[in-house]
């Protein structure tokens, strides 16, 4: 369904469209769109990640390596869409240099996507909400559990009531179970939104999605708790938010003025 909307912006007189790898069911009505209007269609290859740090990402796309400044996993998939699109625009005669694509991928920034403020201790923001956005970031743990692996991980979580939190939860009590990385503690709290879930409740879930085997604790005053633990990790501990754009927009100020960055 979501493919078959998104199609709609292949419109005619569209010379190419370029998607991501797709399932076959998902892939359908992108191929039908093009179709419809003559469209051609190019499907990215796959992508091969040489190294993951907090410092951003080098990858490997048809036989060419590539650094790029982003870290989370994914952004290796979306870097190989914009491989991709440069070609096309080549295709019409626009010149885009290889060192001009290379610089970008040197200088982009993603706000509140696995965004990194520290880098030691390790401070990262990620606006991960669904299931699919929190598998993805618990994927981009998991690459990087080698640095992570050197020190101990504080979990910072805010939820909307309406995204259905425990279904999209279940990846993240997956990894906090798994071993691959330890957690400190994880802390709730409830972002600046009357959608948001109250943080005690949030915290209920988590203990029962990780059979009360991970140390929970709920803040009323965010503002207060994110500076103190950030205060109390260790050069090799990190510190990482996710759950909510929302409450990804408020840590974010938060951490900024914690670090001098405003």
């Amino acid at each position: 369904k979501i493919p078959a909307e998104k199609s709609g912006i292949i419109k005619k007189g569209t010379r190419y469209a370029i998607s991501a790898p797709q399932v076959a069911d998902a892939l359908q009505p992108i191929e039908a769109a093009c179709r419809a209007v003559g469209c051609t269609l190019c499907v990215a290859g796959k992508t091969e990640i040489l190294r993951s740090s907090p410092l951003g990402l080098e990858f490997s796309y048809r036989g060419e390596k590539y650094s790029l400044a982003l870290c989370a996993a994914y952004q290796a998939i979306n870097a190989s869409i914009v491989l991709e699109l440069v070609n096309a625009l080549r295709a019409q005669g626009i010149n885009i240099s290889d060192e001009a694509v290379r610089e970008g991928f040197l200088r982009v920034r993603f706000p509140a996507r696995f965004e990194v403020f520290s880098i030691s201790p390790t401070v990262i923001i990620d606006g991960a909400h669904n299931e699919h956005g929190v598998s993805a970031f618990c994927q981009s743990i998991r690459a990087m559990k080698e640095h992570f692996s050197k020190g101990e991980i504080t979990f910072f979580a805010a939820m909307l009531r309406d995204k259905e939190p425990e279904r999209a939860l279940a990846p993240f009590a997956s990894l906090a179970l798994s071993g691959d990385v330890k957690i400190k503690k994880i802390v709730t709290f409830e972002a600046d939104n009357p959608r948001s879930m109250p943080a005690c409740e949030l915290a209920r879930i988590l203990c029962a999605l990780t059979w009360g085997k991970v140390e929970i604790e709920s803040t009323d005053d965010i503002k207060k708790t994110a500076p103190e633990l950030l205060s109390g990790l260790d050069r090799n501990d990190s510190a990482i938010a996710f759950g909510s754009l929302y409450s990804a927009s408020e840590l974010r100020i938060i951490i900024s003025e914690y670090f001098g960055l405003t």
